[in-house]
């Protein structure tokens, strides 16, 4: 939002109460409100806008930062989900992905991670060298807007950060700075 207001204060105009970066819920959405949106920015941004499909299905990456920034508006953003990415189970063994380790167990993320929800159990039919104090590296993911559910958040926040800066290069040489 920040940066259409910007692109049409360089155009010369006059930003007014419905600008904002326009995201849609789908093509038919965009091409009917994208106009009242973007008012008074020059044709060459209208066209980039335009070009980067800043709707669901047309730009999964700019879809994700607007599910992020809907969510995050009321409160802050809460990871609720876990899974195992590697464990240490044995004296001296070292931390291995656990998907590659004994028979091959596959961890399945947790949603909703609430207090007192069991990641993992030796069964006890199973010979374990029994380690007194094991090592578990969890991976926190989103559980919610549906567009980043499941992915881990440290990436996800990494990723989107970066196409997000690519995006602010697109349209550099249409800010003009006073």
């Amino acid at each position: 939002d920040l940066l259409v207001w910007q692109l049409v204060l360089s155009n010369d105009q006059t930003p007014t109460d419905q600008t904002m970066f326009p995201i849609a819920r789908s093509p038919e959405d965009f091409v009917s409100g994208h106009e009242r949106r973007i008012k008074g920015v020059s044709a060459g941004v209208r066209d980039l806008i335009e070009a980067l499909k800043p709707y669901r299905g047309g730009n999964d990456a700019l879809w994700a930062i607007n599910d992020l920034d809907i969510v995050d508006k009321p409160h802050l953003l809460v990871p609720v989900g876990a899974a195992m990415a590697f464990a240490s189970h044995g004296p001296g063994e070292r931390l291995t992905p656990w998907s590659l380790s004994r028979k091959n167990r596959l961890l399945v993320p947790v949603f909703p991670l609430e207090q007192g929800t069991e990641l993992f159990r030796v069964p006890a039919s199973e010979p374990v060298n029994v380690n007194i104090e094991p090592t578990f590296l969890c991976d926190v993911s989103f559980g919610d807007p549906e567009s980043v559910t499941g992915k881990s958040v440290v990436p996800t926040l990494i990723q989107l950060a970066d196409y997000t800066n690519g995006v602010l290069k697109i349209f550099a040489p249409f800010i003009r700075t006073r």
